[in-house]
């Protein structure tokens, strides 16, 4: 088993996309596990590790009227 990259229980998002993500452990074959609501379904998936990294909000946009 690999050592984690993460903590249980961190929030991590995908490189690719924004969605937070609560990170839950490693499978056998190395790959993180993650919990995620999408809209009232929980989710979970495994992801490679390097597929993710700690979750950053997306800082709002400054709109002038």
């Amino acid at each position: 088993m690999t050592d984690s990259p993460f903590e249980i229980g961190q929030e991590v998002q995908h490189k690719a996309g924004n969605t937070k993500m609560i990170y839950i452990g490693m499978d056998d074959l190395g790959q993180a596990i993650c919990t995620w609501m999408s809209g009232v379904d929980k989710r979970k998936d495994t992801f490679h590790p390097a597929e993710l990294m700690p979750y950053k909000p997306r800082s709002p946009g400054i709109f002038v009227v």
